[in-house]
């Protein structure tokens, strides 16, 4: 049985090589006793890593058919159902290598995945322990020189500069002791202090770690407990000038275009991790008997088991679509791309609550398999950039949609077809992706939904395009009373909204039949009973998410102290949005209460 993630995805790439051997690898039951045995002893990874080398793990970061955004999502998506701790050692080579994508010359380029192939591992080294994110303060130096003639370094003007010394402390890394293709930020201009901007510049380099990288000391962290997340010490380490990645000076820029790319593919982690919490709830569920009957049969352990099942697919269909628009536009997804960071996570986190609600006390043993989960999806939210962060780009997008004079009669037609476009595209390799120059787009979501009501017969999209109406209206109104600049709490809730919104807009694009039809988009697959499924999924997780954007803009609108949206002009959208709860929930109780061990996908023992 087929995720959510892999069901909703327009291009069945999890059925690739080498995707399709690794997930059917970690689901032995070898495996799944292994890592279990590795999370609780807090291990690297090391003996999985080396069969996923086996398999030819490293065409999803070095081979074009495989360095895709769609490909590298499947790949997530399946090590972090495994195990948080591989996942997120396997998956930061993506992450490390994106620099490389956006700015190395080609020489280099072809020098790093060739080290690739043969089995290097990339870091991302950006983080220091005194300025943590406010990657502007790095203390890391990289001062220019030359080599004399005994070899030795001596330091230089940088227009004579041949080479740059290194010196300075990293903390926090993803694979800072174990992968040896090491990607550094470093000031290489202006003061020795104080910010890297007007005129104090930083730039990024390729280092092979050797001798003078010394390792500093492994974090025992909560989540993904088995991953090297450590350091690295630069005691004058010289490498070339022309190891900088990109222009000297341009670091700052090249990390940005990075992380545009890079942020929403933290949602595939966050896909996986929902769907293993729903796999593990609904086992145990059928499972675990009580009073002689399974615990299936009452009321509270259906209502978390249908709220799991929503979650995941509300989680997948956004992470799958900013793996299309990152696909078409590369950096020009940015926007896409935060509102799935930001969403997937917190949709996550909310599916294992509910699964550890029906596990219960069983949710908290070390021995359990579902322990990590309550620890893996709390990484998510901070990994590549805190939710605080994202916010902050969401609501300043926000605030450029409300400011916007009044739409053009076509805009939404155009962003209609622009998404058709970006969903039926065929993955396109990073090193493709990367370099494309497009603007970040940042479409009307009224508009468009305006334009998909047209086009299918799903009902409750003009509902929706009337939210997020309502959400620009009260974005204006905080705007001209000054309480939007004042209140940074407020920005960041409506940039929840929004980011919610997104989630119902790929949620009708990917989930609603008429509308995948609409778009040029092949059907679902699966059985009757699957897609029956799916079908009551998708309406429980629109009602969830459309009352809860409607509660959101209700605080912001008493929060605000501002009268631009009142209770009644809510009202029918939220009638709109959720009028068919009480089916769908009806349905999916009753469907979890009859269906028994058989509707289940197959789990190990170990899983249990």
């Amino acid at each position: 049985m087929t995720t959510a993630w892999q069901r909703l995805c327009p291009h069945a790439v999890w059925r690739d090589a080498p995707i399709a051997a690794i997930e059917r690898e970690l689901e032995t039951a070898e495996n799944v006793a292994l890592l279990r045995r590795l999370e609780v002893e807090e291990a690297y990874p090391a003996p999985l890593l080396a069969r996923l080398d086996e398999l030819g793990v490293a065409r999803c970061f070095a081979d074009p058919s495989c360095a895709t955004p769609h490909h590298v999502g499947a790949l997530a998506e399946v090590l972090a159902r495994a195990s948080g701790s591989l996942a997120i050692t396997v998956a930061v080579n993506a992450l490390a290598l994106l620099p490389a994508y956006v700015a190395a010359r080609p020489d280099q380029l072809e020098y790093v995945l060739c080290r690739v192939r043969d089995g290097a591992r990339a870091a991302i080294l950006l983080t220091e322990l005194r300025h943590g994110s406010d990657l502007l303060r790095t203390e890391t130096r990289g001062e220019p020189g030359r080599i004399d003639e005994a070899g030795v370094f001596v330091r230089c003007g940088l227009e004579d500069a041949t080479h740059v010394r290194i010196c300075g402390e990293k903390h926090l890394i993803n694979g800072g002791s174990e992968h040896s293709l090491l990607f550094v930020l470093a000031r290489t201009g202006g003061a020795e202090s104080g910010s890297c901007s007007d005129g104090d510049h930083a730039s990024l380099f390729l280092i092979e770690r050797g001798p003078s990288v010394d390792t500093l000391p492994k974090w025992r962290t909560l989540a993904a407990s088995g991953a090297d997340i450590s350091g690295a010490r630069f005691r004058d380490t010289v490498v070339p000038i022309e190891n900088a990645i990109g222009r000297l000076g341009d670091g700052i820029a090249v990390i940005h275009k990075t992380l545009a790319i890079s942020r929403g593919g933290v949602s595939a982690l966050a896909a996986g991790t929902a769907a293993a919490a729903r796999r593990l709830a609904t086992a145990h569920a059928y499972e675990r008997e009580l009073y002689g009957a399974s615990i299936a049969k009452l009321g509270a352990i259906t209502e978390h088991l249908a709220r799991a099942h929503a979650l995941e697919l509300a989680c997948a269909a956004l992470s799958v679509k900013q793996a299309a628009v990152v696909n078409g536009l590369g950096p020009g997804a940015s926007y896409h791309a935060a509102a799935a960071k930001w969403a997937c996570c917190a949709l996550a986190e909310e599916a294992v609550t509910e699964g550890r609600r029906v596990l219960g006390a069983r949710a908290l043993l070390r021995e359990h398999p579902y322990e990590r989960l309550v620890r893996d999806v709390l990484l998510y939210g901070v990994f590549d950039g805190t939710s605080h962060v994202v916010l902050e780009q969401l609501h300043w997008r926000l605030a450029q949609l409300a400011a916007r004079d009044a739409p053009a009669a076509d805009e939404g037609e155009e962003t209609f077809t622009r998404m058709s476009e970006l969903y039926r595209a065929p993955p396109r390799s990073f090193a493709v992706v990367a370099r494309l120059g497009a603007r970040p787009w940042v479409p009307s979501p009224e508009t468009y939904l305006r334009a998909l009501a047209m086009r299918s017969s799903v009902d409750w999209l003009d509902a929706l395009a009337d939210l997020a109406g309502a959400l620009l209206k009260a974005t204006r109104g905080c705007r001209e009373s000054g309480r939007w600049d004042r209140d940074q709490a407020l920005r960041h809730v409506a940039g929840e909204q929004l980011a919610s919104i997104e989630v119902l807009i790929a949620l009708a694009e990917l989930g609603e039949a008429s509308v995948r039809s609409t778009l040029g988009l092949s059907p679902l697959e699966g059985s009757p009973d699957e897609l029956s499924l799916h079908r009551d999924s998708v309406t429980y997780a629109r009602t969830l998410l459309g009352a809860r954007i409607v509660a959101g803009l209700r605080w912001m609108t008493h929060a605000a102290a501002e009268t631009v949206i009142v209770a009644r002009e809510l009202d029918p959208i939220e009638h709109a949005l959720t009028h068919d709860l009480a089916s769908a929930r009806t349905a999916l109780h009753e469907r979890f209460e009859r269906a028994g061990a058989n509707a289940l996908t197959p789990v190990t023992e170990e899983h249990k």
